[in-house]
């Protein structure tokens, strides 16, 4: 969080020294996280990783998806196998038959939470201005951490008992709606009893990457925690995490309907992916504000 002081009118000047300003190597800096290969010797085979990422960020139609997937650390290849990439990358066929895939194995799971325009919209306007989108899929990225971080166990070790609810501590807003999110490819899955834990999680910029890794770190301290641009280009569950979110926000925008009787004949389908800088829907906007879309 950064403030700006602003001062008016005149104030005699000091005669103390101005300080330097403080180098930017001094400032908190994220330590060096090991690599996946580092964790592998680490850590037992049956333990976790999580990869996050996100498709449709701030969408005037359909929803903006945050995915996560994971894996156990003994199974990194069978899901680099898989053919995992940077959705954004992939034809919709090749992004379809990976997903599918990741639907079928019996190593790679996976979540997604959906969270539509007008959601994000009410959020942003509700808590006294505070919110942004960096906010949202912030919260986003803690509730998916802490829903493995259930699933697989817990924490990594009894010494962490104090810390085992700090994240729980922070009202996200998915937490709070929760119970009419979209999420798939979860609620089915659980780890087997007494093997494995969450280890490390890779997620996909938003914002400063080390400001954000450092934030991840407050709630998660017992986590190895990397935060990289272009994460779904080099891990391969992050990868997984953004083919995953990208097919659910396509599948969403297909098969979009209107509530309202005779809206969807009226206005047609022909919105396109409902970013507000993309061509198709800058020309479906205008007649849809007119019918108070």
């Amino acid at each position: 969080i950064f403030f700006r002081e602003c001062f008016s009118g005149c104030r005699p000047m000091s005669s103390a020294p101005k300080s330097a300003p403080k180098p930017a190597l001094d400032r908190p800096q994220p330590k060096t996280e090991p690599t996946v290969e580092e964790l592998q010797e680490m850590y037992d085979g049956d333990d976790f990783v999580l990869g996050i990422d996100e498709a449709g960020r701030g969408p005037v139609l359909g929803p903006m998806v945050y995915g996560c997937a994971f894996c156990r650390l003994r199974d990194w290849d069978r899901v680099k196998a898989l053919g995992v990439a940077d959705s954004k990358k992939m034809t919709e066929a090749n992004r379809d038959k990976v997903a599918a895939k990741i639907r079928a194995s019996e190593f790679c799971e996976f979540i997604t939470v959906s969270l539509h325009a007008r959601d994000i919209s009410a959020w942003m306007q509700q808590r006294g201005g505070d919110t942004t989108l960096n906010t949202v899929s912030h919260d986003c990225a803690i509730y998916l951490i802490d829903s493995v971080l259930q699933a697989t166990g817990g924490p990594c070790s009894m010494a962490d008992t104090d810390q085992k609810v700090a994240w729980r501590h922070h009202p996200t807003l998915i937490a709070q709606n929760a119970g009419r999110l979209a999420a798939e490819g979860f609620s089915e899955w659980k780890a087997p009893p007494g093997r494995g834990r969450l280890r490390a999680v890779f997620v996909d910029t938003v914002g400063t990457s080390s400001s954000y890794q450092l934030f991840l770190k407050k709630f998660f301290p017992f986590l190895h925690v990397r935060v990289e641009s272009k994460a779904d280009d080099t891990y391969a569950i992050v990868g997984a995490a953004s083919i995953m979110a990208k097919t659910r926000r396509d599948a969403a925008i297909t098969q979009w309907r209107f509530e309202e009787p005779g809206l969807q004949a009226a206005l047609g389908t022909a919105w396109g992916t409902g970013y507000p800088s993309e061509a198709d829907t800058q020309k479906w906007l205008p007649p849809a504000r007119g019918r108070g879309v």
